[in-house]
């Protein structure tokens, strides 16, 4: 009996160590298929991303793209290629002004900038505050470049103290002819008051010397420009604007000293030609007003006429289009506007004097 039962037992153990045909061995079964790798995210370049914001619709989907991240906001922010964008009819509209103490005054009817300035009625005065850093402020590296320009008017020469952000210091340029440009010249005549800019550069209009003083923000070198002149006129005022070819443009107003009247004019900059300044338009104004160029935005030069005999009331203001030279109203106005800063459809950080 004993050795019948060790028989049984064996074979038990013979059967349990044999392989089921059923149930496969674990060295049997197929080894589990592996999760294949995602391909990394390709990194576009800068090339890819301007031709991709090139063709964004408006002007408020470019600035709602800037803010996505650090780089998409260094790219949109250049200067190149905001002018690229704005040639390709995508001009932000010219929203309205900025009065030193009178407010903010808007586009009014029938202007075609109105439906785009409705949008800021709603505003609120907030107050700023430092934000903590996110995670994105450092992709890119130079989103958040800047630069702090000072300028230093001495009797002989002028002085541009400027700071970088990415050195984190100062460095100066002087001009030594402004000792010659101002010489017996009234110290109050000599201010340097409003500025206009234009690929890249910064421009004063030097009325006592008939010249524009220019400082080049790439080169950081300053130099001057001989404006148009003659007995029988006298600039006033100029507006600096980019030319539809891409050079320099200005509109000038200008005295006729024989009739006692104001015309504008509009000249480019040609420095290759025998005629620094060959008219492109001009343009006969009422003589029942006295003008004032307020400034250029928005492919639009803002002008102010006020009234010579009318109440102090009578004031508005009508913009003239930079490409089709169109006349249209575009506001009245209370006070004649000193100093008065121009508000287009793009972000502070995208739009003029961030050059």
């Amino acid at each position: 009996k004993r050795l019948a039962k060790l028989r049984c037992f064996r074979r038990r153990r013979r059967r349990a160590a044999k392989p089921n045909a059923a149930t496969p061995s674990p060295a049997a079964r197929p080894a589990p298929t592996p999760t294949p790798t995602p391909p990394p995210l390709a990194v576009l370049s800068d090339d890819v991303l301007r031709e991709i914001f090139v063709r964004v619709p408006s002007p408020a989907d470019l600035a709602r793209a800037a803010t996505a991240c650090a780089g998409f906001r260094r790219v949109i922010t250049e200067p190149s290629f905001l002018r690229r964008f704005r040639a390709a009819d995508n001009q932000p509209a010219l929203l309205g002004f900025i009065d030193v103490g009178g407010g903010f005054v808007p586009a009014e009817p029938p202007h075609p900038s109105v439906a785009a300035s409705a949008q800021l009625h709603n505003l609120l005065d907030l107050q700023p505050f430092f934000a903590p850093p996110r995670d994105d402020d450092d992709d890119g590296g130079g989103g958040t470049s800047f630069r702090v320009m000072y300028m230093a008017r001495c009797q002989s020469k002028l002085v541009v103290f400027t700071f970088s952000s990415d050195t984190q210091q100062w460095s100066s340029t002087s001009y030594d002819g402004w000792g010659i440009l101002v010489a017996a010249t009234p110290s109050q005549e000599t201010a340097l008051t409003q500025r206009h800019h234009a690929h890249g550069c910064i421009f004063w209009f030097l009325r006592w010397a008939k010249k524009l003083l220019v400082l080049d923000t790439f080169t950081m070198e300053l130099s001057t420009i001989n404006l148009p002149s003659s007995e029988l006129i006298e600039i006033q005022q100029v507006a600096i604007v980019e030319s539809a070819r891409g050079g320099i443009g200005m509109f000038a107003m200008v005295d006729e000293i024989l009739d006692s009247t104001f015309d504008m004019f509009y000249v480019v900059w040609d420095p290759e030609g025998a005629n620094k300044w060959p008219l492109e338009r001009l343009m006969k104004l009422p003589v029942e007003f006295r003008y004032n160029l307020v400034g250029a935005a928005g492919g639009y030069l803002l002008v102010q006429g006020i009234s010579v005999q009318g109440p102090v009331q009578d004031q508005v203001c009508f913009t003239v289009e930079l490409k089709t030279f169109k006349v249209e109203m575009f506001c009245e106005t209370r006070r004649t506007l000193i100093g008065a800063d121009l508000f287009a459809g793009f972000a502070p950080s995208l739009s003029p004097p961030s050059v």
